[in-house]
């Protein structure tokens, strides 16, 4: 789920975790919708937002710490098990707290650290993953070597509740 949905010119639904820093001024939003012509739908480059009430408020200077451990996690088949791997994140420095935060700060439910310094953020488990036992998530953190970020091909995986829609 998302927690925003977007409607734009005459009524091209898009959907998003996050809004742009800047809003636009409510007038600018003038075209009718195609489905009813009483409701608008945005205009050309600007959206009418609507934000799904079962999602949670969240504050994000305190976000790393509303995610919990899950337990050690099999890497995908095929492709990721966690989708979003963050690219900004310096794999040499990494402690499981910066990928907290980052996957907070762009309102991922799931986080995950593998292979010393990879960071990973997403929304569900993909590609067949599976819990797998603890002693497969033993190479520690490059940048905070008590802490453990997976091993290889296996994710230490985090979840923060409050990310999600508070119906299933």
């Amino acid at each position: 789920g998302f927690r925003y949905a977007g409607l734009i010119y005459f009524g091209n639904c898009l959907c998003g975790t996050m809004l742009p820093p800047t809003q636009a001024p409510e007038l600018d939003c003038d075209a009718p919708c195609n489905g009813n012509q009483n409701e608008m739908c945005g205009s050309n480059q600007r959206f009418s937002i609507y934000q799904d009430p079962t999602y949670p408020a969240v504050d994000l200077s305190t976000i790393a710490s509303q995610y919990t451990p899950k337990g050690c996690y099999s890497e995908g088949v095929s492709y990721r098990a966690v989708t979003y791997r963050q690219d900004q994140l310096d794999p040499s420095t990494l402690t499981t707290e910066e990928c907290l935060s980052a996957c907070g700060h762009e309102y991922y439910p799931l986080a995950a650290t593998e292979h010393y310094g990879e960071c990973y953020c997403g929304y569900t488990l993909q590609g067949g993953s599976v819990p797998a036992g603890s002693s497969n998530c033993n190479l520690p953190c490059n940048g905070n070597p008590s802490e453990i970020c997976g091993g290889a091909n296996y994710l230490n995986l985090y979840e923060a509740t409050i990310l999600e829609s508070t119906r299933p």
